[in-house]
């Protein structure tokens, strides 16, 4: 729970507008005080932190707002997520953990974005779940820019689909002003979540809920593993209409089998996860890999201690180079004197067993797995490999662009019909940048040459 406030403030951040709700925890349960909606203006979106920090000053005393101290949540398009498994660990090894997977997932952008993690509860096994969410530090930036402009003071900075997912199981899909959440909840820990464009205010549109349902289709496919007969929970603003939000459950039961419908506003999700005292939260206002405060030494003191682990490091790795080649000198040498006068013929070994070697050179698997890749390019549509990773146990990931979404579908479905390809879950999807139409995407996979033939 975030600091030990009275009252708080709950935004609930979204592309087109922001959800807010002033509430208090008593007893057992959140009193609401005070719930409003705030749309943006063109130019007054978290793109301009300035304007949107006027307007949201404004509107705080239009409705009364008497609370200066925030809770901030981030629609699902401004959030990455991981979900991992790893060793029980100390807080400092945990850290070196957690960092180390995010060099690994996130290298090229990592020193563009906030981390925070959240751990699972130890039940003696193995491993505990991990949750690692990823924010852009310039997001975090604009909703720190716009909250001290309406003169608040942030407590915390989250992830509002993972509140919606609190206590809930299977596919979870909060629909937010123009943005929708599709998380994925297993055992009470969220495995993936991914978003695609959501307007409840075109949902009495049959045309528009059947546009929504598609997209949502679509993320369910990115969701790892099989999320289809887990059961589908639709959170809905209280602005959709009864008979809009029956419309669409049960055109939502007709693709996706069991769902169950409510009506909940994202600040008022937000407030009854993040006012629960009992609950950890992803907070990229103060994040857990946030290395413990060190004590602090002078300018000079600092570069003398510099210079003397430098100094240290440098002489042991000399000294250890010049020890290393002389026994391994020496070693050589007595190896060489032992075996001086069967030199020759061994030599002749050694060519003999090289010119015979190509005999019994075996195809290497990587082979196998090229040619079952793009034996899965689809027949329509265009599709292009950016990168292709491959690893020693036959893991791999690869870097996709297609033209539209059915080519990137047809190539994903494709992929997990094939024998040898198992593990296939997609990663987030994202447009190629600027006028076109083109979709990028990653895939990741195991290939395994002995299941050839195993599927029917």
């Amino acid at each position: 729970m975030p600091g030990n406030r009275h009252n708080l403030l709950y935004l609930a951040l979204a592309p087109g507008s922001a959800d807010l709700v002033e509430a208090k925890r008593s007893s057992d349960r959140v009193q609401v005080l005070r719930r409003s909606t705030l749309a943006f203006a063109a130019d007054g979106g978290l793109d301009h932190p300035a304007v949107l920090g006027a307007a949201l000053a404004e509107h705080l005393r239009a409705n009364e707002y008497s609370a200066k101290h925030v809770v901030i949540g981030l629609c699902p398009r401004w959030v990455l997520t991981r979900h991992r498994q790893v060793p029980p660990a100390d807080a400092d090894a945990l850290r070196g953990i957690v960092n180390l997977q995010i060099e690994r997932e996130f290298a090229a952008g990592a020193s563009e974005m906030t981390f925070d993690y959240l751990l699972g509860e130890n039940t003696g096994q193995p491993n505990v779940s991990l949750l690692l969410a990823g924010a852009r530090r310039s997001v975090l930036s604009q909703a720190r820019q716009a909250a001290e402009a309406a003169g608040l003071k942030i407590e915390a900075i989250t992830a509002t689909p993972l509140a919606a997912a609190a206590g809930r199981s299977g596919v979870v899909v909060l629909v937010e002003d123009g943005v929708a959440g599709v998380i994925q909840v297993r055992d009470d820990q969220v495995i993936a979540m991914a978003s695609c464009h959501a307007d409840p205010a075109m949902l009495q549109d049959e045309a528009a809920r059947t546009r929504f349902l598609g997209d949502l289709s679509r993320c369910t496919l990115q969701l790892p593993g099989d999320s289809g007969g887990v059961g589908l929970t639709l959170i809905l603003p209280s602005s959709v209409t009864e008979a809009d939000a029956r419309s669409l459950t049960d055109a939502a039961i007709e693709r996706f089998g069991p769902v169950e419908a409510v009506q909940d506003d994202p600040a008022q999700v937000l407030a009854q996860h993040a006012s629960d005292p009992y609950t950890s939260l992803i907070d990229f206002n103060a994040t857990r890999l946030t290395e413990p405060g060190k004590p602090k030494l002078s300018i000079g003191a600092r570069w003398g201690i510099r210079a003397a682990v430098i100094a240290l490091l440098v002489g042991g790795a000399l000294a250890y180079l010049w020890l290393d080649a002389t026994s391994k000198r020496d070693a050589l040498q007595a190896e060489l004197d032992t075996i001086s006068d069967k030199a020759a013929e061994l030599q002749a070994i050694v060519e003999d067993t090289q010119s015979a070697q190509t005999w019994y050179d075996k195809r290497p698997p990587a082979l196998d797995c090229l040619l079952e890749l793009t034996r899965t390019f689809p027949t329509q549509g265009e599709i292009r490999v950016e990168t292709l990773t491959l690893r020693e146990d036959m893991t791999g990931q690869i870097d996709c662009a297609a033209e539209d979404s059915e080519t990137m579908d047809d190539y994903f479905i494709k992929m997990q019909r094939s024998d040898t390809l198992l593990q296939i879950n997609r990663g987030s999807v994202r447009p190629a940048g600027g006028n076109s139409t083109w979709i990028d995407f990653p895939i990741s996979f195991t290939f395994d040459p002995a299941r050839e033939g195993s599927k029917p």
